[in-house]
């Protein structure tokens, strides 16, 4: 005979004193159900449509090119008319499984025109001038030179959507590679440090290389998939030239030349 450890009941019988025959004291189903009910209230995102303006609606998905939350409605009517190949949008379930944005961008940079305009939203994109437009300044005399022949006005979206592209692509195809081989020069140095005085210094600037490496994946990877088109387009100068100068770095080189896992370090002449 035993206490019952939950009811506190003075005699139960447990044949050869094995407790697992009780039931259990808290129904696993139902934690499980309590579980999955804060998960939905938790991914819940209550506010107001900005296309029907509903007030506390839960809302399905978010525009990031209009800035705007959508019902689950108005989302897909904003998807017919803004397909994703111009507008980047994802519904929140898509947000919430992203990691969070790795840099805060300069909040300074506006995505509207100027007070002259209205505050009119960016919607093009003078390629000559690397300058964004919204649809006033096409009519306005005083930027009258963007008409001219030589400039190639574009759509603010399309360009952001290429400008994505090739930063994904600059990533996989330079950015990444260069990573993995910085991580393994680095592993393997480490483990030879003691051997030779000089690779204290290699080592040193292989890890500030490093950095300048993690600094521009997390520049890279906010401007693919949290950005404005604005700020994607007067950023990607930016990544390229950084990814340039992370090209162009090598290690200082000993007075010694000798090949160490890729990289030649040859006499300094």
């Amino acid at each position: 005979m035993y206490l019952g450890p939950q009811c506190r009941a003075p005699s139960i019988f447990l044949p050869n004193g094995d407790a697992s025959c009780l039931p259990p004291a808290i129904d696993k189903e139902q934690l499980i159900k309590i579980y999955r009910q804060k998960q939905d209230i938790d991914s819940r995102h209550i506010g107001q449509c900005s296309l029907c303006q509903t007030d506390s609606i839960n809302l399905y998905g978010r525009c990031f090119q209009c800035q705007e939350n959508y019902c689950q409605t108005c989302y897909g009517y904003h998807g017919h008319f803004h397909p994703a190949s111009s507008h980047l949008s994802r519904t929140f379930s898509e947000i919430r499984l992203l990691p969070k944005a790795p840099i805060e961008l300069d909040e300074a940079i506006s995505f509207t025109c100027s007070q002259q305009h209205h505050k009119r939203p960016f919607e093009f994109y003078c390629v000559k001038c690397c300058e964004c437009l919204c649809s006033e300044c096409l009519i306005d005399e005083t930027k009258s030179h963007h008409r001219q022949q030589s400039h190639t006005m574009k759509l603010l979206s399309q360009v952001a959507q290429d400008s994505r592209y090739q930063l994904e692509r600059l990533y996989v195809n330079k950015l990444k590679p260069i990573h993995k081989e910085l991580n393994e020069t680095i592993d393997f140095i480490s483990k030879i440090l003691d051997r030779d005085q000089r690779l204290f210094m290699i080592f040193d600037q292989l890890q500030k290389q490093e950095d300048k490496v993690n600094e521009l994946d997390k520049l890279i990877q906010t401007l693919v998939n949290h950005a404005h088109d604005v700020h994607v387009v007067s950023y990607e100068k930016q990544a390229r030239d950084q990814l340039t100068d992370i090209l162009h770095e090598r290690p200082p080189r000993p007075r010694q030349g000798f090949l160490l896992n890729g990289l030649r370090f040859e006499p300094i002449s």
